[in-house]
């Protein structure tokens, strides 16, 4: 549909809070179970979540090391007015 663009932005943030809630929520329930199984799981979905990011940086990331923050973006003031 032709509106859903502008709200994707919106949605994304929005789960990212979700997640940001329940996280915590979900490890310490199997953190303070006092299960080891559950704390290795909860150590295991860790690890599977953080190899998940590298590949995302892997293949998504931007090449930063020992360059300047106007090497890698324009500067919002340099940015142009519309009409302007």
């Amino acid at each position: 549909m032709a509106g859903e663009e502008g709200n994707r932005p919106a949605a994304e943030a929005s789960l990212t809070r979700q997640c940001g809630v329940a996280g915590p929520l979900v490890f310490a329930g199997l953190v303070e179970s006092g299960r080891p199984g559950d704390t290795a799981l909860a150590f295991s979905i860790g690890a599977v979540l953080m190899v998940a990011a590298g590949l995302v940086e892997a293949f998504f990331g931007v090449k930063a090391e020992r360059k300047g923050l106007e090497d890698i973006a324009e500067p919002l003031s340099a940015a142009r007015r519309p009409g302007g």
